[in-house]
């Protein structure tokens, strides 16, 4: 038999299964769990120092080459990346995919305190940062008005 005959023979069976379907798919609807902003682990972390007064190719070679070395030893890293611009050193560490990042930074921590002690007294102290979706904002406005900027603050915060 065909769809068709039956659905011509049986009008309140066909009624009832379409219902039922119906039914079914309203309450699974109802029951899905929606979040706007799933927790998302990025698995990198950067380290960042700073030097000023120095150029880029003594940071390169006083602290970023002994960061560098420090957090390479560091278990389940992917991919080490690092950047030296004037007066001051980004060093990225990339993970593998489900690396526990809490851990993976305090090892990087440990790692870096033990080279702390060969880069000169004048270096801040590194920072290490965990990449967080969080921390990016969600909006991000430009205002400009023909007024000073003490004129615009004010009016930007009472509005």
């Amino acid at each position: 038999m065909k769809i068709h005959e039956t659905s011509i023979n049986r009008p309140v069976t066909v009624l009832m299964v379409v219902l039922i379907v119906m039914v079914l798919g309203f309450v699974s609807l109802t029951k899905i769990p929606i979040d706007l902003m799933p927790k998302i682990d990025i698995p990198v972390a950067i380290v960042s120092t700073s030097y000023s007064g120095v150029g880029p190719q003594e940071i390169e070679t006083i602290i970023t080459k002994n960061i560098e070395g420090a957090v390479a030893s560091v278990s389940n890293i992917k991919a080490i990346r690092s950047i030296s611009s004037s007066g001051s050193s980004l060093v990225i560490a990339e993970f593998n995919s489900g690396t526990d990042m809490d851990f993976a930074t305090l090892q990087m921590r440990e790692k870096i305190d033990l080279v702390k002690r060969y880069l000169p007294d004048e270096v801040e102290t590194p920072m290490v940062i965990k990449m967080d979706p969080n921390m990016i904002p969600i909006v991000s406005l430009g205002i400009s008005n023909g007024v000073n900027a003490a004129e615009l603050k004010k009016f930007v915060e009472d509005k």
